[in-house]
């Protein structure tokens, strides 16, 4: 079974801020530009006890939801609490 609705979720850590979600980029020298607040999380965001917040940008609009022994693609992006983007999976 395929997914292709996607869910945005924004998830700040201590090493900086990694968001979940789509992403188009056709150069592999680009860089994705950091949200703006991703110095530290928005009050908004669920945190964990670990210290990990999380965050939901855009919520998916599908009715069919993956089980335990389904397949599902994630990309990410994260971010330093500088700005400066230190891993992607789709760059």
């Amino acid at each position: 079974m395929k997914y292709t609705k996607t869910r945005n979720l924004l998830a700040v850590g201590l090493a900086g801020v990694v968001a979940f979600g789509a992403y188009s980029v056709s150069n592999a020298q680009e860089t994705i530009p950091a949200p703006k607040n991703v110095a530290s999380a928005p009050a908004s965001a669920s945190k964990t006890k670990s210290g990990l917040a999380s965050l939901v940008l855009k919520k998916g609009t599908g009715t069919v939801k993956p089980g335990p022994k389904d397949l599902v693609t994630v990309h990410y992006t994260g971010w330093d609490k500088a700005g400066k983007m230190f891993d992607s999976s789709v760059v």
